[in-house]
């Protein structure tokens, strides 16, 4: 008798970014706003290339902005690591 079994391991986890190059402003705390969703994509785009080496299927979601110190709240499914990311958005 053969058994075969295939285990599906998905993790999740939020990372926290803080991003002192772009001013915060209110159009950035309603995730319909145009703002919101073009610095989200951005932010997504740079997360998704830093864990393209990891493998598996990589899904990111920018969660919300917040203007103490302005942050970027993002939920990465899928990889087990973690790695850090500089970029400059404004």
């Amino acid at each position: 008798m053969n058994i075969h079994v295939i285990v599906n391991i998905s993790e999740s986890f939020r990372i926290t970014i803080n991003l002192t190059s772009v001013p915060y402003h209110e159009e950035l705390a309603d995730r319909s706003s145009l703002d919101f969703r073009e610095l989200s994509t951005a932010v997504s785009v740079d997360v998704e290339h830093i864990y393209s080496d990891i493998a598996g299927q990589q899904s990111i979601s920018v969660l919300q902005f917040r203007s103490v110190i302005f942050i970027a709240v993002s939920e990465h499914k899928g990889a087990n690591a973690r790695k850090s990311m500089a970029r400059n958005y404004g």
